[in-house]
């Protein structure tokens, strides 16, 4: 992250209520302006695919009290393999595993498939080559795994009958559980032996769903009833996520104080609340990046693919990946102020943990405030040997300089 002169000894209750102050003024905000646009996919059209998984998930999630370090990511497994010409394998021995594996190496696929390669068919009833989507929310020890795609529903059921499931009721919902809540059990197959996959249920639409306790999978039945609101029906969120690109393959939502970076001098020590629109005000009038409520980091489909070190031929047009970032200000005029701040600090710094300055990582880059909301879009064209889902990578290395507002 961008280096200091001084380290900052930061009250973490500050922090902690930064993050809520911001998600209730984005919450309390935005809403005007969303409907003042009604301009997303959504409601013009067929939804994104990341659209339609969030519109899946519940807005409150029961058993998730911090939303600060929590993982909310999503991947679209068969826009990927479609834009690389690469078919879905029929098992770990086909000799196209190795191009798929290499396709789909850059998604944020969930910890119960990415632990182990894939979902294990004769443990699960299907694998990764019937997903298509994937939706997870992770904080220890809370977990929540949505997946789209064509499974045989028959075989699930058996696979997970085979294994020890058994129907319970939660919140007037019958869904199906392993063990009690949050429990881990170093038995049976690797993927059950985690807290992630202890609940189970097939909505009606053919979506799997597991979660490491029953609350989360009923609040989900709620949302596919229609009684409770969605991850989509937050106006932040849906604001945010129809500026996406069309094509994205792979993505991660946090919250802004997530980005990191340093705090407020006024904010060091302090056990008051912040005001967030001085804060704002403030990093705009000297040219520091303002606060950022909520971001999408992620990539777009494509190549180029290796398979041990050597690059795989790929159809004639396959677009090249893209790393991009959507970020939601308090707005559009912060959104704005924001602009010259990321292009300058692309241009000009380095990443901390390399020291490869991100004008050589990212050769081409565009930042664009999205006339008329609070949305800034970042799309980077990556330098070669440079893997799709380098965002990721910095997010978790703390190395996303040219995003760090406080």
């Amino acid at each position: 992250m961008r280096s200091a002169s001084t380290e900052w000894i930061v009250s973490r209750a500050a922090v902690h209520r930064l993050a809520l102050l911001a998600i209730a003024f984005l919450l309390a905000t935005i809403p005007a302006l969303t409907s003042a646009q009604g301009a997303s996919p959504a409601a013009t059209g067929e939804p994104t695919a990341l659209e339609a998984m969030l519109a899946r998930v519940p807005a409150d999630l029961p058993g998730l009290d911090e939303r600060s370090g929590t993982v909310i990511a999503f991947a679209d497994i068969a826009a990927q393999l479609d834009a690389v010409g690469v078919e879905p394998p029929a098992s770990r021995d086909d000799p196209g595993y190795a191009e798929w594996a290499a396709a789909t190496g850059s998604l944020n696929l969930p910890r119960s498939a990415s632990t182990t390669g894939t979902y294990e068919r004769e443990d699960y009833g299907f694998d990764l080559s019937d997903v298509h989507q994937t939706f997870y929310v992770e904080r220890p020890p809370f977990s929540l795994t949505l997946l789209q795609g064509e499974f045989d529903l028959d075989a699930v059921r058996g696979a997970l009958e085979t294994a020890g499931f058994t129907a319970v009721d939660v919140g007037g919902h019958e869904l199906l559980s392993l063990r009690d809540a949050n429990a881990v059990e170093f038995d049976g197959p690797v993927g059950f032996r985690m807290a992630g996959m202890n609940f189970a249920v097939i909505l009606d639409d053919g979506t799997l769903a597991f979660s490491s306790s029953g609350e989360p999978l009923a609040a989900v039945m709620d949302v596919a009833d229609g009684v409770a609101p969605s991850m989509l029906d937050f106006a932040g969120i849906s604001e945010l996520v129809a500026q996406a690109p069309p094509d994205l393959a792979s993505a991660m939502l946090v919250i802004g104080l997530d980005l990191g970076g340093n705090l407020p001098p006024s904010l060091i020590g302090s056990t008051a609340v912040p005001d967030m629109s001085a804060m704002a005000t403030e990093a705009a009038s000297r040219g520091e990046l303002p606060p950022v409520g909520l971001a999408l980091l992620g990539n777009t489909v494509g190549g180029p693919l290796e398979v041990d070190d050597a690059p795989v031929e790929l159809p004639p047009g396959t677009p090249d990946a893209r790393a991009v970032a959507v970020l939601l200000m308090l707005t559009p005029e912060l959104a704005e102020a924001a602009v010259p701040v990321i292009e300058e600090r692309l241009e000009t710094e380095e990443s901390v943990e390399s020291g490869e300055p991100f004008a050589v990582t990212f050769p081409e880059r565009s930042v664009t405030a999205v006339p008329g909301t609070p949305v800034v879009t970042v799309d980077l064209a990556l330098a070669p040997g440079v893997r799709p889902h380098v965002l990721t990578r910095m997010f978790f290395d703390r190395d996303l300089g040219f995003l760090a507002w406080w």
